[in-house]
């Protein structure tokens, strides 16, 4: 059974803050991180997405922040500019009523003086991707030696993206006295190496493979030939009719070949990929999360970590290449105990 969150042995504020969002029982992997994290206890945290995961690591991290010192003390790492920002929102929305605390958020696409100039208010927490993080201390202008508490978020996904020499160097130049924690939605063999070389006998906490699917996303199945799929897929649209939803393929030319598909039959639909400028990718994110955009096409890489509550049905155009990215494809719908389509 998940404790309740005014049991837990947290701040006032946060647990006010906690309340104003209508929680009330926290999450399996919040239930096993947040009293571990409190202890100072390094962890490897897998949980399915939409499952509370900021937060397991979010709450720990401001019981404790000294809010009388004025440096970094805790850092979060992410592995995209959008994922980055929603991370950094969810902290914003625990520190509602504690103005002491100070979060910033540290991104490429992003003019250098506007961070300089938010790094100037002494911030105690920062939320950053890998390499903008690198830049800013070897710069000068993030100090990271005072910092007691270090999280990866989607630590998997920043190695596939070719992130390990950018992480091994954040981990090397902070104290080794920091806690460490590591949070993904799957934990393969190498995230488990990392973790014996950095961190100290963490406690691990594994959702069982059997509960890693959406209970609450349907999940439909058409086998058709390849030379078929693009009509199937508009009478699929137009059949269903949902609100919002993404549509998933495997590599960025086919995101592009599918949007202008779909742009040329009348359906308001948008690309999302790496090769975009981050302009066009906040343009194109800003239009979906405001619903101005039904259909939004994507890559894997750019759509890891998307929260939208009223996505209702994500489509897989290709099926992709690990059973662990369906999942996490899925579970961008049916999120905060909606139902969903996949």
């Amino acid at each position: 059974m998940n404790i309740l969150f005014n049991e837990l042995e947290i701040k006032k504020e946060t647990k006010e803050a906690i309340e104003a969002l209508g929680l009330v029982e926290t999450t399996a992997i919040q239930h096993h991180a947040i009293p571990r994290m409190l202890k100072g206890i390094d962890l490897i945290g897998q949980a399915q997405t939409g499952t509370g995961k900021t937060f397991a690591f979010a709450i720990p991290i401001l019981e404790k922040i000294d809010t009388t010192k004025h440096h970094i003390q805790a850092l979060v790492i992410c592995p995209t500019r959008e994922l980055t920002l929603q991370v950094y929102k969810e902290f914003l929305k625990l520190v509602k009523f504690n103005k002491a605390v100070k979060v910033t958020s540290i991104y490429g696409g992003e003019s250098y003086n506007k961070q300089f100039k938010a790094l100037e208010s002494h911030p105690q927490i920062i939320v950053a991707t890998p390499g903008r993080a690198i830049d800013h201390l070897e710069r000068g202008t993030m100090d990271f030696s005072h910092l007691e508490i270090l999280v990866m978020d989607e630590a998997d996904e920043m190695l596939k993206m070719g992130f390990q020499e950018d992480l091994e160097r954040l981990l090397k130049d902070t104290p080794a006295s920091r806690q460490t924690a590591l949070f993904s939605a799957t934990i393969p063999p190498f995230i488990k190496k990392v973790a014996q070389k950095y961190q100290k006998n963490p406690a691990i906490i594994q959702i069982e493979t059997p509960t890693l699917t959406v209970s609450k996303t349907d999940q439909i199945f058409y086998m058709v030939k390849k030379s078929d799929r693009d009509q199937l897929l508009l009478r699929v649209l137009d059949y269903y009719n949902p609100n919002s939803a993404i549509i998933f393929a495997n590599r960025k030319v086919d995101v592009d070949t599918l949007t202008a598909f779909l742009q040329k039959n009348n359906y308001e639909a948008d690309a999302l990929h790496g090769d975009l400028k981050q302009s066009q990718r906040d343009y194109v994110m800003g239009k979906f999360r405001s619903k101005r955009l039904k259909y939004l096409i994507a890559t894997d890489v750019a759509a890891r970590g998307i929260d939208i509550s009223h996505v209702d049905m994500v489509i897989n155009y290709e099926i992709p290449f690990e059973d662990e990215i369906y999942v996490h494809r899925i579970g961008r719908t049916g999120r905060a105990g909606k139902s969903g389509i996949s």
